[in-house]
């Protein structure tokens, strides 16, 4: 059987490594969700959250084996705070810039477009849809008895 311990310096080493990897997947995670929150469909929202979730349990697994020849809960611990403290302090500013950036950038480039549509809708509508008359400008019938 082989020894488990690695020294508490080395265990301490490989926790700040892990909390450094964990703020690394902060960053990614926030990235991700800037981009869900300007897609707005939920096979982004999906899409995103599994190729995170894989991410981050193949850098757990290798963080982990590399460090240690073994899986260890104090690495995924200290991964897990690292993410965590990123995105409670840092990463919400960074997230809401960001995502207000990029959806003023697309409000600018898609705006002259919907200006046209709007310019253009009139003429679209003669041409495909036939406007019937309001039922106050008929010639009113008298009843029959």
């Amino acid at each position: 059987m082989t020894k488990m311990q690695l020294g508490t310096g080395a265990e301490l080493e490989a926790l700040r490594l892990a909390a450094e990897a964990g703020i690394f997947l902060g960053i990614i995670y926030d990235l991700f969700k800037v981009v869900r929150q300007t897609i707005k469909l939920r096979a982004a929202e999906f899409l995103s959250d599994l190729l995170f979730a894989l991410m981050f349990g193949s850098v757990f697994f290798v963080f982990s084996l590399s460090q240690t020849n073994y899986l260890r809960g104090f690495i995924f611990i200290g991964m897990a705070a690292g993410a965590a403290m990123w995105s409670l302090t840092v990463g919400r500013l960074l997230t809401f810039l960001l995502t207000k950036t990029i959806g003023l950038c697309c409000a600018a480039v898609t705006a002259p477009f919907v200006v046209l549509i709007d310019k253009i809708k009139p003429a679209f509508l003669k041409m495909f849809v036939k406007i019937k008359p309001k039922s106050e400008n008929l010639k009113k019938m008298p009843k029959s008895t």
